[in-house]
């Protein structure tokens, strides 16, 4: 691949949304790091499957996502502060937009979509797909899918996450 193996999940990246379309149709698009984020964990899992064995690559791909994002998300995860942590999701919990998109829904969500599909399955995934058709609220969607709401999430996914921040 001319362009690094990051291109490589481009094309499972986009068919993701194409799925998450079909299922949550006009809602598909209201959850930026579900959007954004399930759509790089399947790109990436799908592209690099049985080519990354020690994921050193998967590394690599997920650190440039980090060092994209914003001056700002980039401080809020840095801080390792639970309650920056858990405003930052929030603010990933809207509709995706240029200011959320580049500030880490991709490279949370797809660390939260790696610890969601390792713990419950891609099954569940499809759940959550097929609920947000008709529930937006991140809360209770996850609550309705996994029987726990987002401040329990965030909660739990924080020291993963930080632990997933590439060093300066």
């Amino acid at each position: 691949y001319p362009y690094g193996d990051g291109s490589m999940q481009g094309a499972p990246h986009e068919y993701t949304h194409l799925y998450q379309q079909g299922q949550a149709k006009s809602n598909a698009f209201e959850i930026s790091w579900y959007t954004e984020g399930s759509a790089t964990f399947f790109g990436w899992i799908i592209a690099m499957h049985g080519t990354d064995p020690q994921l050193t690559k998967q590394a690599q791909f997920f650190n440039s996502q980090f060092w994209q994002m914003s001056e700002a998300a980039k401080s809020d995860f840095k801080s390792r502060d639970i309650a920056k942590f858990k405003s930052r999701m929030q603010i990933l919990s809207g509709r995706n937009s240029k200011e959320t998109s580049l500030s880490g829904s991709y490279w949370v969500g797809g660390l939260a979509f790696e610890v969601l599909v390792a713990l419950y399955g891609v099954d569940k995934f499809v759940e959550l797909t097929k609920n947000l058709e008709s529930n937006k609220d991140i809360s209770s969607l996850l609550n309705q899918t996994y029987g726990f709401n987002a401040d329990y999430f965030y909660e739990k996914l924080a020291p993963y996450v930080w632990a997933q921040i590439p060093p300066q």
